[in-house]
């Protein structure tokens, strides 16, 4: 099967110990079978109508072509650079109200697919973007450079594309930060002494010593804090 509408709401983690490394997809409503029962590759379909969500979906979703392996890739790919740039350039553009939006973001897409850098182009000249971790934008690039060489029936190479992201074997037995177990936190890993009165202080020493023994107890008081 493919997806069709992969993006960040489709993704969860697992609960407990057992699965809280694993991420997983969820949600198949517009999912199909790209094989026929004979193990081929289904034919590609012309005329196809938009599938999947404006912001993930590859320009071939705007194109009006039938979708495969490779348009599953290139949305996971943009989820992926705003995971980590924390945008995408087209992500202004989509404005269902506004009449031809779809037309813009799918040029702005094809200008990408053509030059990966703009992927990143407005990432890049934010001041932050000093400490970027220039082998995962690179990375990043080749990916976009391999799935621009796939056809409809293309297979991917699963492994190439985790040999750039880095997730050889072993890779991911690290523990996720997801996966750590939270420190005991204090009132004053919020607040700064510099602000607080002397029995303000007082206050919260007597807070950080009583009920705010974990976590959860002081995000709780914290909230109520600055509420």
């Amino acid at each position: 099967y493919i997806h069709r509408d992969v993006k960040p709401s489709n993704f969860c983690t697992g609960f407990g110990e057992a699965e809280k490394q694993q991420c997983f997809l969820i949600d198949f409503g517009l999912a199909r079978k790209f094989k026929s029962e004979d193990g081929t590759h289904i034919p590609a379909r012309s005329k196809c109508e938009f599938r999947g969500s404006p912001a993930y979906a590859s320009v071939n979703a705007y194109t009006g072509d039938d979708l495969s392996r490779r348009d599953d890739l290139w949305s996971l790919l943009y989820v992926l650079v705003e995971a980590y740039t924390g945008e995408l350039p087209w992500r202004q553009l989509i404005n269902e109200k506004a009449p031809g939006y779809r037309d813009q973001v799918r040029d702005e897409k094809m200008r990408c697919r053509a030059d990966p850098s703009g992927l990143f182009r407005s990432f890049m000249e934010q001041p932050a973007s000093q400490a970027v971790d220039m082998q995962l934008i690179d990375a990043f690039k080749k990916i976009s450079e391999y799935l621009s060489t796939l056809a409809f029936e293309s297979e991917p190479d699963y492994h190439l594309i985790m040999e750039l992201l880095g997730l050889s074997d072993g890779a991911m037995e690290k523990t996720l930060d997801w996966a750590i177990p939270p420190r005991k936190l204090a009132i004053r890993d919020f607040v700064d002494d510099k602000h607080l009165s002397t029995a303000l202080r007082d206050a919260v020493d007597m807070l950080d010593a009583n009920a705010a023994s974990t976590a959860l107890g002081v995000r709780k008081m914290v909230l109520e804090l600055f509420a």
